[in-house]
Formats: structure tokens, C-alpha cells, sequence
């Protein structure tokens, strides 16, 4: 991985002259430096080692321009990749996307596609049994991160049965769905109730239901009503895309 290192410092360098605003280093990172890695998280799985050197190298050149360790980064680099809705920047969360880029490996395992590397695992590590149930412990580093992604499908809610029946698989969807679209449509309708703070995860966000709407006041009930049609119309929705195919218009 080390040739991917030295050529994002290559083409940070050759920049170094320049005299960018933040917003036009913000750009640089967005549409070259990331579009660098992009290829290669979907055919291999980056370590975590390498994934800190590419965000180290993105986040000194962000504040820098350069790539000088001295200054201190103004923000955290995991808070300019959430969402703008949520108060970021929407840079590419690296390890979220490789995930998502590997989760279509996994993909066509279940699928069992008619690819050589496909027969060769489902041949000597899966066999008869269900892929979410392999443990593949004597495989390869590689094969075992695979197998791994199941971790991520489940947090979106997703089970070895509907990956199967997936007919298309979309990185972009994933990601978008495990870093959260849900954060967009939320983001709006805390401002509609008239309640202003940024959107948290949903730990937090069931905790601070918890601790500030459990009364009968008329704003508390509102809350607990958008909350749950907010959940209700995601889970909908998201139904729609694996068994139907579609996406509901109102949701694009």
C-alpha cells in the first residue's frame, strides 16, 4: 500500500505552490485525492494503519496545504465526514467505504456468481453451510475480512437472506446507508419542530428522547409522533428497495 501513500504526497507536492482557500483545498481532497484510493478500496481490504496515513495526509493538507504535522487540526477529521445535514463537511469516510466496497465481495459469495474466486471459496471454506455462518478461520487475511463484512450489513439491518436476494448491489447505497441518509430527513424535521441542535446517532438520539419527551406536553407528544413515522417510513422504504426494486419517488 505504500505506493498508494507516496503518490497522494506526489500530487499533494506538486499543490504545495499553490494558494488555496480551504474551500478549494476541501475540493482537492473530495474530487482527486480521494478518487486515488477509491479504486483500490474496492478490490482490497485497507488496513487501518494505511487508511490513518491517507486521512493523516488528506487532514494536513486540508489545514496546511501542505503535508507539515506541526499545526493542529481546527476539527475532527470524523466530524467533517458526517453528512452536511449533520454538520459536516460529507468527505468520504475511507474505512465506511472500503467496508461497503467489500461488502460487495460478500455480495457475490451469496450470491454465488459465476466468478472462479466466488466457486473456490463456497468449494473449500463455505461448502454446505450458510455464508453468514462460516467462520473460515484457516483462511486468508483476506477471505476472513470478507466473511467479516456481514458485521456491517447487519447494522444496517440487512440478514444473509436479503443480501441473496439483492439483484443489484450499489456501494454508494450502502455507505449512504450505514453512515445514515436517515441523518438528512431528520435533520429536517428537528428544524420543522422547531428544535435546533445537529443530528446525533441513534443511541444518543433515543437517549435524548428519553430524558426530554417522556411527558404529555403537546411538543413532547409531537416528537414522539415524528420519531416513529420518521422509523416507520425508513424501515418502508428501505423494504421497498430490497424486495421491490424500487425507491419510493418522494424519497429521491
Amino acid at each position: 500500500m505504500q505506493p498508494l501513500i507516496d503518490k497522494i504526497l506526489t500530487r499533494i507536492k506538486s499543490w504545495t505552490t499553490r494558494y488555496l482557500s480551504y474551500a478549494g483545498r476541501l475540493q482537492l481532497v473530495k474530487s482527486v485525492l480521494y478518487s486515488i484510493q477509491v479504486y483500490r478500496s474496492q478490490v482490497f481490504v485497507l488496513p487501518r494503519k494505511v487508511i490513518q496515513m491517507i486521512e493523516a495526509t488528506c487532514r494536513n493538507f486540508l489545514w496546511t496545504g501542505g503535508n507539515d504535522l506541526s499545526k493542529k487540526a481546527l476539527i475532527a477529521w470524523d466530524r467533517l465526514c458526517l453528512p452536511k445535514a449533520a454538520g459536516g463537511l460529507n468527505i468520504l469516510d475511507i474505512y465506511t467505504w472500503n467496508w461497503a466496497a467489500i461488502g460487495k465481495l460478500l455480495w457475490n459469495i451469496c450470491r454465488k456468481k459465476d466468478f472462479l474466486w466466488v466457486k473456490w471459496i463456497h468449494a473449500y471454506y463455505i461448502k454446505t453451510r450458510d455464508v453468514w455462518e462460516t467462520k473460515a478461520t484457516q483462511a486468508s487475511w483476506v477471505v476472513q475480512k470478507i466473511l467479516k463484512a456481514k458485521n456491517m450489513f447487519e447494522k444496517i439491518g440487512l440478514q444473509e437472506t436479503d443480501v441473496a436476494v439483492m439483484t443489484k448491489y450499489s456501494i454508494k447505497d450502502i455507505y449512504g446507508a450505514y453512515r445514515g441518509e436517515f441523518q438528512k430527513i431528520w435533520s429536517k424535521l428537528l428544524t420543522w419542530q422547531g428544535i435546533k441542535r445537529e443530528v446525533w446517532n441513534w443511541k444518543h438520539e433515543i437517549q435524548w428522547a428519553i430524558e426530554n419527551t417522556t411527558g404529555k406536553i403537546a411538543k413532547q407528544e409531537i416528537y414522539r409522533m415524528t420519531l416513529a413515522c420518521g422509523v416507520y417510513h425508513v424501515w418502508q422504504e428501505r423494504n421497498g428497495r430490497i424486495f421491490k426494486k424500487a425507491a419510493d419517488q418522494q424519497t429521491k
